[in-house]
């Protein structure tokens, strides 16, 4: 028989019975355990408990349904009928009567996630970079100047090829967990100000930022700047304000956890590193602007240099901030797994 139709008699059982209280613990590696605790005396009128690899044998259910019948003092067989009935159910479903049904499908650590979500980009823009200084260092950095430059922009890395492909494949696989990872952050957010109402309405800002950045991200990674200029740069501009704005309201978020929580030490850190990336980005976002513009203005020598050098710290300290999830969600994981067949219990 399978666990859920044992703990399915059983609540049904003591669902009469008042005096009586169903606990039910099941440790990792170390099987699991059933015990009838009575209400006052706390003391176990029955205990039973299995290996891990093991389920309850019939003979055992009939012996714990037996029980609480007395003791709450029901008709023994109108519970043998109705696990009867349930166990022909589980006979049609199909043979899913084990322990590995209960199992997860996938388990990945919350950290691995975090490590492949940052990894993907920052192996392909590394990559993108590398390619294009070593086999298309004219293409890449010719600017309108015609003035001498020695970093390709991070827009035009991208656009050649085979670089536009490594970016395409590396931002691709990257967006889901990206996705999951902000889904994630505003659940978190709701546990933590469930009766804050101006820090939820923060969150769901934060969440849609978030969104926006990733798919700002995606539209400036599909169009490259040499088929459709407008629209990368549309796509470009979505993505670096939605990525400031996200930035600086997740601090935000962060500064009021602290304010209203004890925190433990890992978020203090997790607080203080968003801060301080957030603080460099800017920085670099303003050093950027200001080469940008200036070359455009005066076309001088290595300025776009500058500009491209500011650029890649942009990218990178932006990747930095989204690593923080490292620290947030260290103990998490993710699963994937069969839901359970009767959630009353």
């Amino acid at each position: 028989m399978s666990l859920a139709l044992v703990l399915q008699l059983v609540v049904d059982v003591c669902d009469a019975g008042k005096d009586f209280l169903l606990t039910f613990c099941c440790p990792h590696r170390s099987g699991w355990r059933l015990a009838v605790l009575d209400q006052p005396s706390r003391d176990a009128a029955y205990q039973l408990s299995t290996a891990p690899a093991e389920g309850p044998e019939p003979g055992q259910v009939w012996e714990v349904i037996e029980l609480l019948a007395c003791l709450c003092h029901q008709d023994v067989g109108v519970h043998q009928e109705r696990a009867a009935h349930l166990a022909e159910l589980r006979m049609l479903q199909g043979p899913y009567e084990s322990v590995e049904r209960d199992r997860p499908l996938i388990r990945v650590r919350f950290t691995g996630l975090a490590v492949l979500t940052v990894l993907l980009p920052l192996g392909g823009l590394i990559s993108c970079l590398i390619i294009s200084l070593v086999y298309h260092f004219e293409d890449s950095t010719f600017t309108h100047c015609h003035v001498p430059n020695y970093l390709p922009s991070i827009s035009a890395a991208i656009s050649q090829v085979p670089e536009r492909y490594i970016w395409r494949c590396c931002i691709g696989l990257h967006s889901a967990p990206r996705y999951l990872v902000a889904a994630a952050y505003f659940s978190f957010y709701r546990r933590r100000f469930a009766k804050r109402l101006p820090e939820l309405l923060l969150s769901g800002l934060t969440l849609i930022c978030s969104l926006a950045e990733n798919s700002g991200l995606l539209l400036l990674t599909y169009v490259s700047s040499t088929e459709t200029y407008n629209l990368h740069k549309n796509g470009f501009i979505v993505f670096a304000a939605s990525s400031l704005l996200h930035m600086l309201m997740t601090c935000r978020l962060w500064q009021m956890i602290r304010r209203y929580g004890v925190s433990p030490e890992q978020e203090v850190t997790s607080y203080q590193r968003k801060v301080r990336l957030f603080l460099f980005n800017v920085g670099c976002c303003l050093a950027a602007a200001y080469f940008f513009r200036r070359h455009n203005k005066f076309c001088e020598p290595g300025i776009y240099t500058l500009f491209a050098f500011f650029e890649y710290l942009v990218v990178f300290s932006n990747m930095a901030f989204h690593m923080t999830a490292f620290w947030d969600f260290g103990g998490k994981e993710v699963i994937v797994a069969t839901p359970p067949e009767d959630k009353h219990f």
